[in-house]
């Protein structure tokens, strides 16, 4: 009796719709995507953060201090806590924007460091006079100015 029932639904006897064994067929979904490309342009060599919360003035350029010292300088901490070797120690010129040379030294070098930051501390220390008013900001020493710039969006930042 089966096989008698499996020959009825082989000759098409059945009312089930018949699938097509058609292979080059597919479902497809589609979403319509829109990408944007956000570029951002800054060179991080010769640009450099003003950071009232760095210990010293860091680079991750060998090739930007003058007078390098290769040591171990110890490890600095960044924002998420991970420690950096500084793997040694120089002094650099920052020409800026008004055409004044400003030598910023004991600058350290930390190879995985992603900005150069100038530490306001380390200023402060070095007898720097540090001021942040109306969107810029003055470094001077004694009653020489050292440099004045304009804060760029978010970031007190050289425009060398």
């Amino acid at each position: 009796m089966l096989e008698l029932w499996q020959d009825w639904l082989l000759k098409g006897n059945c009312r089930a719709p018949r699938k097509d064994d058609n292979r080059n067929d597919a479902n497809v979904v589609t979403d319509e995507v829109q990408d944007a490309l956000l570029l951002s342009v800054d060179n991080q060599i010769n640009s450099w953060v003003l950071d009232s919360g760095a210990s010293f003035h860091t680079t991750a350029h060998r090739d930007v201090p003058e007078n390098y010292v290769i040591g171990n300088y110890g490890k600095v901490y960044v924002a998420d806590g991970e420690p950096l070797n500084i793997i040694g120690m120089g002094d650099i010129r920052l020409k800026m924007s008004n055409g004044s040379v400003w030598k910023i030294q004991k600058v350290r070098h930390v190879p995985r460091l992603i900005r150069n930051l100038i530490s306001v501390g380390q200023l402060d220390e070095e007898g720097h006079n540090v001021t942040f008013t109306g969107g810029s900001w003055k470094v001077s020493k004694g009653a020489m100015v050292v440099t004045r710039e304009n804060k760029t969006e978010t970031l007190y930042i050289t425009s060398s």
